[in-house]
């Protein structure tokens, strides 16, 4: 189970955009852990709905006070699709893509379009005391994209150990011509046995099959909210 209840904090990042005579900032927070808190010193109108993980926020500054002139959700937040939590999902390598595991989640409908969200997990481990923020962050047609690079992603990463290069199962010993000759006075008994007992013995069922493949596939799961996943 991999432990990223490390990240159950609030993650900022903000941008300044001049139109003259007044200033946009952009800023974007998100908490990929849980819900972010509400700001009893602002107003309702100026904050996203109850229930949001991921908040977009322009706020105008000129000679007076600023004002927020725009406030969305685009992850959690009177989700369409009524997603409560966000999903993690692995995408494979290919080009273009460098491919690994992304958090999902779908934010409120504004404008007749829903806005969503896709962090991309990526592994640090060469800070380890280093607390490292929002990267790579893109607000395109309602939806949000970023990086988020931690410690705590780099055992996603991690092959199994099955799957690791260069570890290869020792040939096996091929029979001698003797041992092949007792096998084989030993088969036609064998199949005899069988046959016979066959009514007894345990046989190997579809659902059987199916436990056996999930057990060979490698299982993650989240402490800071309940997903888990098979790859």
């Amino acid at each position: 189970m991999e432990n990223i209840q490390k990240k159950n904090r609030e993650f900022n990042a903000t941008f300044k955009v001049q139109t003259p005579p007044t200033l946009n900032i952009f800023s974007y927070t998100i908490n990929i852990c849980g819900k972010l808190k509400e700001d009893s010193e602002l107003p309702e109108i100026d904050q996203c709905p109850k229930g949001t993980w991921g908040c977009r926020k322009v706020t105008n500054f000129k000679e007076e006070k600023p004002r927020v002139v725009e406030v969305g959700s685009f992850a959690g937040g009177s989700s369409s699709s009524g997603a409560e939590e966000p999903t993690i999902i692995h995408k494979e390598k290919s080009e273009g893509s460098e491919g690994g595991y992304f958090w999902k989640m779908e934010g409120q409908k504004l404008n007749n379009e829903v806005l969503s969200a896709e962090i991309s997990l990526r592994c640090n481990d060469t800070h380890t005391d280093t607390e490292y923020g929002l990267s790579k962050v893109i607000f395109k047609d309602n939806h949000f994209t970023a990086e988020l690079y931690t410690k705590e992603f780099c055992e996603l990463y991690k092959k199994p150990e099955g799957d690791k290069p260069g570890e290869k199962e020792p040939e096996k010993k091929k029979p001698e011509d003797g041992d092949k000759k007792k096998k084989e006075s030993w088969g036609f008994f064998s199949t005899v046995l069988f046959l016979t007992f066959s009514g007894t013995c345990m046989t190997w069922s579809p659902d059987q099959a199916a436990v056996a493949t999930t057990q060979s596939r490698r299982f993650v799961g989240f402490r800071c909210f309940n997903q888990s996943l098979w790859f």
